[in-house]
């Protein structure tokens, strides 16, 4: 039986080192939201003063406005879930983060007083407080406050001002920490706590030891519409085997954050797991493939002409912040002609026009000169540059001229009115410019309409669901954590030429996260999705969008000087700006937006900016698996549908890389699994031998966070292992086609059927055909789409995938996933005779023989 419970109560949503500190010390943990259905319905306030309460950051209880009433109530029913479990823990801790308010009154001696007397039917054994570093207020007479961990006073001086008061209580511990931002250690015990939660809801059993729980992720790669066909397929066979529900985590970038959305939204919408991939869904997704440009015929057309149009105007409205800036400046100089009385520039007009044609002349004459030299001395290595250096003279000469021409023919304000009439349309244009972010006015604004129509049409009312409200384990509604908890993603940008010492010189990126209970990256630390503004609003259809960013001034590791401004300059910005939690401390800042428009142009975009900028998540990782690493995924099932023609593994390669040199983890594949032999097709046979291969992951050294015992702060240490032990295992599916195994019935009445089965010939390309083809007609789509689920066949060893689509399919746990793929021959997921892993040629020639079985279609 357990024997020690810790009881979280806050009043805010820092309870992640609660939850670290508790998963250490204690056989369970609970926090009061745990217990809010009941508690909302016992609140002595809400019948006699409704006006007084606001929903809680956690959106699960009511509690007064009063942030003293708060404090007091939320102590309160801290205490009553302690005395709940009494009877079964003998041992029960109530821990508290304490944010300094300076208020004396928030935490007096009285309230300490109602705990101990709803709580105490047995004096508890074990009280850890959990204390903030900036204003610590003890129980009315023990008033301690420092503004750092430096200044803060020994813990062997505080117990006694605690036992003062608490005589009959024994304090054990006490933990100082920081508010700063959380770390990723952190996030991940938020989310597994609610990953118990669902699992228990949902009846998932999953063995494994403390130390090594079986996670389980599925990711999916990016590569736009083709990777989301394919991961539509691919989810489509797991789903029927009962695996999708399995799964603890479904990660996603760029293209298969188009798939990931559906499934998350339709769930939302109200349909269970069998309704996913129904007939209509799957004809609707087929039909509007062409999801930039849909319809057919007139309505093609019509769409076309919109796209442009949408664009365009986009493009204007992007203009608006040079033009308040250019605005700003022209009535600022309006203002200081006013005290000269008249425009000092204007008397020259004549002169300087006369110079400056004299000057156009001369310049063309120097061109002229010089492409004739260049003509006659071909290979002459300086007399080029030298030409150049005039030119580049002549130009800022004629750019000085012009600027002279503009002001001379501008009028000067002579009297009061026109003072105050510029400055009036000066001060209108500097609040305009809090007003027109970019993430209003891009391009961004159409790509999320388009996906949303055709990726999020069978959620109903639920279409636009904010990110934040996309999963809770706690809720009493099943459809809100029945699809896997849901990782988006996304880069953020750096680009600061000479600025922040983070990064200078050696990142251009970060991974950036959107998830419902936390976003953030590991540079600029993490926070609650409720916490700023602009997360508190993102919904699933912009994080989706903002992760399929491909064109965007910031691409991360394949950003370009020059792509930069030609894509600021157009207004092709997919990418998305949001608060920077390194920088911000309150909830909304004022953003004077024009600023912006030139870190974009300028690529000053950095980590020390109010806003940060993220883009597609492939510009960084591809794969999507990087998140799973980090949390330690037992079994990593990863569909890589990027574009690769050639078969390099660019997104593989990259992935290894960065997990043995950043987490210290190695991707090892098997004998005889080698991606490179096994999958990449030879010239010779055109086809792969096999469309995945199996990998162990195997840890070499991990950073490990401890307490400092000396000065109660956190610390990492990083451990260096002796030999590498293996921590999980990785299976890379890759989009590719095998040998066809014998010919379908093709009824002459389904071309599409017929169009499919030729699609391969006629595109030898298929399936890596461009990126850059985003329009898919039925045919090539319901191609990608077979392809994911043949694939997906294959990696669960179904020989005849139609025949079991008639059959009743079994149920696969996850304990019987990964002893397929440590050994299939011994643990294989179907009965023996069907169990067989891809297809290759010596398979392919052993059925040919004369009285071998009959061989089905497989594509």
């Amino acid at each position: 039986m357990p024997g020690r419970l810790l009881v979280v109560h806050t009043q805010n949503q820092r309870i992640a080192p609660l939850w670290f500190i508790g998963k250490q010390n204690f056989d369970r943990v609970v926090h009061i939201t745990a217990f809010a259905e009941q508690l909302q319905l016992s609140c002595p306030w809400k019948s006699k003063q409704p006006h007084l309460f606001r929903r809680c950051w956690y959106g699960h209880i009511a509690i007064p406005s009063s942030r003293r009433n708060c404090f007091t109530i939320s102590w309160l029913y801290a205490s009553l879930l302690a005395r709940k479990y009494a009877p079964v823990f003998p041992t029960i801790a109530i821990a508290a983060h304490i944010i300094g308010t300076g208020r004396r009154e928030l935490f007096p001696h009285r309230y300490m007083r109602l705990l101990w007397s709803y709580f105490c039917l047995d004096k508890p054994k074990f009280v850890v407080l959990h204390i903030s570093a900036f204003d610590m207020y003890f129980f009315g007479p023990a008033k301690i406050k420092h503004k750092n961990l430096a200044d803060a006073p020994p813990v062997v001086n505080v117990l006694p001002k605690l036992n003062e008061i608490a005589a009959d209580y024994t304090f054990t511990k006490l933990f100082i920490s920081t508010m700063g931002n959380l770390s990723y250690h952190d996030v991940i015990l938020q989310e597994k706590e609610q990953l118990r939660l669902r699992r228990q809801k949902l009846g998932i059993e999953h063995s494994g030891s403390p130390d090594q729980e079986n996670w389980f992720g599925i990711a999916l790669s990016g590569g736009g519409i083709r990777s989301a066909t394919i991961n539509l397929g691919f989810l489509k066979t797991l789903n029927r085997f009962g695996i999708l529900t399995k799964a603890d985590y479904l990660s996603s970038v760029s293209g298969g954050g188009y798939t990931h959305a559906y499934i998350q939204a339709t769930i939302q919408g109200g349909s269970n797991m069998d309704q996913l991939f129904s007939k209509e869904h799957v004809n609707e997704l087929r039909e509007h493939g062409e999801y930039m440009t849909p319809g057919n015929g007139i309505w093609k057309m019509t769409n076309t002409f919109l796209l442009v149009v949408a664009f365009v105007v986009s493009w204007f409205m992007s203009i608006i912040n040079p033009l308040i800036v250019f605005g700003i400046l022209y009535y600022a100089y309006s203002i200081v002609t006013s005290f000269f009385g008249a425009n000092p520039f204007a008397g020259s007009l004549p002169v300087v026009s006369d110079f400056s044609i004299w000057l156009l002349y001369l310049s063309g004459a120097v061109f002229a000169t010089h492409f004739v030299i260049n003509i006659y001395l071909n290979y002459h290595l300086g007399i080029s540059k030298f030409f150049n250096r005039i030119e580049s003279a002549l130009a800022l000469l004629f750019l000085g001229l012009y600027a002279w021409m503009l002001l001379a023919g501008l009028g000067g304000t002579n009297h009061a009115d026109g003072l105050w009439d510029a400055a009036l349309k000066m001060v209108v244009l500097i609040v305009l410019g809090f007003y027109v972010n970019p993430n209003a006015i891009s391009f961004h604004r159409y790509y999320r309409k388009q996906l949303s129509d055709l990726y999020l049409r069978f959620s109903g009312k639920v279409r636009n669901i904010p990110l934040r409200n996309l999963f809770d384990a706690h809720a009493a509604d099943s459809k809100q954590y029945t699809a896997p908890y849901p990782i988006i993603n996304t880069c953020l940008n750096l680009q600061n030429p000479g600025g922040d010492a983070k990064f200078k010189g050696t990142k251009a990126s970060d991974y950036f996260l959107l998830s419902p209970l936390y976003c953030g990256s590991k540079l600029t630390g993490y926070v609650p999705t409720n916490h700023y503004d602009d997360y508190r609003s993102m919904t699933l259809p912009a994080a989706v969008t903002i992760s399929a960013a491909a064109v965007n001034p910031g691409m991360g590791m394949y950003s370009n000087p020059l792509l930069r401004v030609l894509v600021t300059l157009l207004n092709a910005r997919l990418g998305c700006w949001v608060s920077n939690p390194l920088v911000l401390k309150k909830a909304y800042s004022m953003v004077w937006w024009p600023t912006y428009f030139f870190r974009e142009l300028a690529g000053r975009i950095g980590s020390d900016n109010r806003m940060i900028n993220i883009s597609d998540g492939g510009h960084i990782e591809n794969l999507g698996v990087y998140e799973l690493l980090r949390r330690g995924c037992r079994l990593i099932i990863s569909v890589d549908a990027g574009e690769d023609q050639t078969y390099l593994f660019a997104d593989l390669n990259n992935l290894i890389l960065r997990a043995r040199n950043e987490m210290g983890l190695e991707i090892r594949f098997r004998d005889g699994q080698y991606p490179e032999d096994m999958i990449r097709p030879r010239p010779s046979s055109v086809y792969s031998r096999q469309r995945f291969a199996v990998a162990d992951i195997l840890q070499w050294w991990e950073d490990r966070v401890v307490t400092d015992p000396s000065t109660r702060q956190e610390r990492t240490e990083t451990i260096n292992l002796k030999r590498p032990r293996k921590v999980g295992t990785f299976v890379y599916v890759k989009s590719s086609v095998t040998a066809p195994a014998g010919k379908p019935d093709l009824d002459p009445g389904d071309p599409l059927k017929y169009g499919t089965y030729k699609y391969k010939i006629y595109h030898p390309a298929f399936p890596h055909e461009s990126t850059g083809d985003q329009f898919f007609d039925p045919i090539q789509w319901e191609a990608y789409y077979q392809l994911g689920q043949y694939i997906a066949a294959d990696v669960l060893g179904v020989d005849d995938l139609e025949a079991s689509d008639k059959n009743e399919t079994p149920k696969i746990t996850v304990e019987a996933l990964i002893n397929w793929f440590d050994d299939p021959a011994s643990h294989p997921l179907f009965k023996p005779e069907s169990t067989k892993r891809g297809v290759i040629d010596s398979d392919i020639l052993e059925r040919a023989r004369p009285g071998a079985e009959e061989v089905k279609y497989r594509m």
